[in-house]
């Protein structure tokens, strides 16, 4: 053991109220203040250990001190014993109600600067720990502020793995194997280590092998067989030799969507003529750029130049296979609530492995959908792919040949989750991306338009931020040149210097919030489809002014119906004729898309020959023989295909497209006028209106049973013949026959008796009495009419 010139005391504030040193919401608790003196002073001894144990607790129990040091190479920052030194508690709606930690504060060892902590143990308050590293050890100082009984914790300390095992086990046993392999390496080598830790330790390797995960597999291999039927193309599986399905691959394309989105993209020369653009600025001076780019800004408010970009994700959760969607601005269509280009999911990827080579598959089938959808006189041009942190992904921009934007907000999360901590990353974002200063926005390190100023910043604050942070950056220093600086982002039309991938992130909870469990494959791609087929009938539906979400921005209104379909043309839509035919929405909700776009893309195969007797004669040319000669009749505003019937509502046919592109806009409003009759109400059968139902002696319906019941009571006045029936002995009730003058005379009282009859008479009659217990709205025989007349009675002699 060595010596160590040393000398410490403690001074107690307010010793009384010596508590822990933690602070609630908004208040902070009285603590006491520690200051060190040091000189030199022999026989101040401490005891070297590789661990704080029990031995060393029960020895601080009874001397009520402690001195220890520990190599720090084998060491934590706070070596680990059966104190609560540092707790954090949450009330239940999350918010903290206290959190107990160690305070850090700097002191001065022999002219040389050390950071210290300053602990305090949560149950017993007067126990207390000093800890500070200064050279090869790390020293532990354990004394008390009272006389009060120090309990120690029976049970074992837990161990912690050193950093020598971290290392170990981060260079040469987690390479290469999963997490279960490495396991048993470990714990066969003498490592004591658990899964957990296991797993948290691999999130800083690079190239772990990662197994399935998640709960067994529910897809059998009956299911995918099904599905190869339906797929043989697009689905790729492997079994092995007990029948037992072991990977899956399942790719989806939405041609309509991509061609929306490639129609959106800028041509070829756009994208030259900005190239060149963003050297002029890059070569530039600090002011003409500033000039520039503010100038830019002005005319593109967004900050995007190309609103054209791709999104790439994946998302978990789904069912037993990974699911990565593929998404792309337009900029023909727009979200009504945020006026934003909308976005559009292009294609998805299930996978059973996060392997790179199923996102190299995907990448190839989607570029060669690019490429047939391709514009031969205006090629198009793919502005950026952003991406998150995920290595396997880099290979989209590769395969499609465009430009790679990785998003901050993931950049972010990967330094603070695998290399440095929530604590350092905040530190260094403002290094990174730039701060506010008096009122002027500073740019980072990322905000940099050549290598030689990224360097020159680095050198600059590397020693105020994390080491792990800036190893990190110079490992990655091409790849954030060439995707998260200033340059590159402008490069791929980005004006503002933050880029996220909030797309995918929002386009994941919609899905989720479709697929609200985990299914097998099957019903997964059915649920899916769903979803991104009803993205595309939003848009289309938009071009007819028919979407509660989103809007078409090209204004056709005044345009002829040629002039309209360039204009669906031009925006990708693949039904531009029946588009331009502006047919009701009621109709075109109705639509099977997928049928009528099979059916207009036959219109290109079809010729005109003449027109004779309201029939137009065409050629088929798709067609031989005698069916190649199709004749539609245009007679009492309805076109009808002899060929193909009446298709409606489900879709046009082609011949019907083509003739009534050839008709005037009169003659179209009326043909839909026509079709709108005609479907408007499709009667099923002709059975009575009450047929079935149960027969009643209330009049309404069930909705109505609520209505309010009448009683007797109620009535103001009725009038019933009194004299006694000579076929009944008792009283009942009698309609009075009017006079033959139709009025009643007031001088003959004998004719009736206006004595008003009570509920009991009611009860009494027998021959009249009703089934039912309910009252029932009394039948009016008879109402005088009210004349200006002295010989008539008054409103209120009516007679029932």
């Amino acid at each position: 053991m060595g010596i160590i010139s040393l000398l410490f005391r403690v001074i107690f504030e307010n010793l009384g109220n010596f508590g822990p040193f933690w602070t609630s919401v908004g208040q902070r608790q009285p603590t006491a203040q520690l200051e060190f003196f040091f000189f030199n002073f022999e026989n101040v001894w401490f005891s070297e250990a590789e661990e704080v144990d029990l031995a060393h607790l029960l020895k601080f129990k009874n001397e009520r001190s402690l001195l220890i040091k520990i190599p720090s190479r084998i060491c934590e920052k706070n070596p680990v014993d059966n104190f609560v030194w540092s707790k954090t508690k949450k009330n239940q709606d999350g918010t903290v109600a206290f959190r107990h930690q160690p305070r850090y504060m700097k002191i001065e060892l022999f002219g040389t600067s050390v950071q210290s902590l300053k602990c305090t143990d949560l149950n017993d308050i007067f126990v207390h720990k000093q800890v500070f590293e200064y050279l090869d050890y790390t020293y532990s100082i354990y004394f008390t502020s009272s006389s009060g009984e120090i309990h120690i914790c029976d049970a074992p300390i837990r161990k912690r793995l050193d950093k020598l095992e971290k290392e170990h086990i981060k260079t040469s046993i987690l390479p290469m194997r999963s997490i279960t392999h490495a396991l048993k390496v470990a714990n066969s080598s003498g490592i004591r280590v658990t899964r957990k830790q296991m797993a948290n330790m691999a999130r800083g390797v690079e190239n772990v092998v990662y197994a399935k995960t998640g709960p067994r597999s529910k897809t059998s291999m009956v299911m995918v067989r099904e599905l190869a039927l339906a797929y043989p193309d697009t689905l790729w599986f492997q079994h092995d030799n007990n029948n037992l399905l072991t990977d899956i691959t399942f790719v989806q394309v939405f041609e309509e969507n991509c061609k929306i989105f490639l129609h959106s993209c800028p041509t070829q020369d756009q994208w030259n003529d900005w190239q060149i653009k963003v050297d002029s600025i890059k070569n530039g001076s600090d002011d003409f750029r500033k000039s520039e780019i503010k100038r830019i800004l002005g005319q593109n408010p967004t900050g995007v130049i190309f609103p054209s970009r791709l999104n790439v994700d994946v998302t978990f959760n789904l069912g037993d296979v990974y699911v990565t969607a593929i998404l792309g601005e337009t900029k023909t269509f727009k979200t009504m609530a945020s006026k934003k280009p909308r976005v559009l999911p292009l294609a998805y990827m299930l996978h059973a492995t996060k392997s790179a080579h199923n996102h190299e598959k995907f990448a190839t089938i989607l570029k060669e959908t690019f490429d047939k959808l391709q514009i031969p006189s205006e090629p198009r041009k793919i502005p950026c792919f952003i991406l998150d942190g995920e290595v396997a992904l880099e290979n989209y921009p590769t395969i499609l040949d465009t430009a790679a934007v990785r998003c901050d907000v993931h950049l972010l999360s990967l330094l603070r989750y695998e290399y440095a901590g929530k604590r350092a990353v905040e530190v260094a974002k403002p290094y990174l991306f730039g701060k506010m200063v008096n009122g002027k926005w500073k740019t980072g390190l990322l905000g940099v338009f050549d290598e030689l100023t990224f360097q020159r910043r680095l050198k600059c604050f590397e020693s105020r931020i994390d080491p792990k942070i800036v190893d990190w950056i110079e490992k990655n220093k091409a790849m954030l040149l060439e995707s998260a600086s200033a340059i590159s982002k402008l490069r791929a039309g980005h004006l503002l210097q933050f880029s996220t991938n909030n797309a995918n992130e929002n386009f994941n909870a919609i899905i989720k919030t479709t697929v609200s469990k985990r299914f097998p494959v099957p019903e997964l791609i059915r649920r899916l489809n769903s979803v991104f087929q009803e993205k595309h009938r939003e848009c289309f539906l938009s071009a007819l002014d028919g979407s509660e979400y989103v809007y078409f921005t090209l204004d056709l209104d005044g345009l002829s119906v040629d002039d309209r379909i360039n204009a669906y043309s031009t925006a990708g839509l693949s039904s531009p004729c029946t588009l331009a035919l502006n047919p009701p929405l009621r109709l075109a909700e109705r639509f099977d898309l997928q049928k009528l776009y099979k059916e207009e893309s036959h219109c290109a195969n079809i010729q005109f020959q003449y027109e004779l007797d309201d029939t137009y004669h065409l050629l088929d040319t798709t067609r031989n023989g005698r069916d190649k000669f199709i004749h539609v009749a245009h007679k009492n505003h309805n076109v009808e295909c002899w060929n193909c019937g009446s298709t409606l509502p489900d879709f046009l046919c082609c011949h019907v497209i083509f003739v009534l592109c050839r008709l005037t806009q009169y003659e179209i409003d009326s043909y839909w006028s026509y079709q709108q009759q005609k479907t408007t109400r499709k009667q099923i059968n002709a059975f009575p209106a009450r047929s079935g139902s149960k027969i009643s002696d209330r009049i309404g319906s069930k909705n109505s049973a609520q209505n309010h019941v009448r009683k007797i009571a109620e009535i103001s006045s009725i009038t019933v013949d009194t004299a006694p029936s000579p076929s009944s002995p008792t009283s009942s009730l009698r309609s009075v026959s009017p006079p033959p003058n139709g009025s009643f005379s007031a001088s003959t009282p004998s004719a009736m008796c206006s004595t008003p009859l009570s509920s009991s008479d009611v009860s009494s009659s027998t021959s009249y009495r009703r089934k039912s217990d309910r009252s029932r709205k009394p039948i009016r025989k008879y109402t005088p009419s009210k004349r200006n007349d002295d010989s008539t009675s008054s409103g209120d002699s009516t007679v029932f």
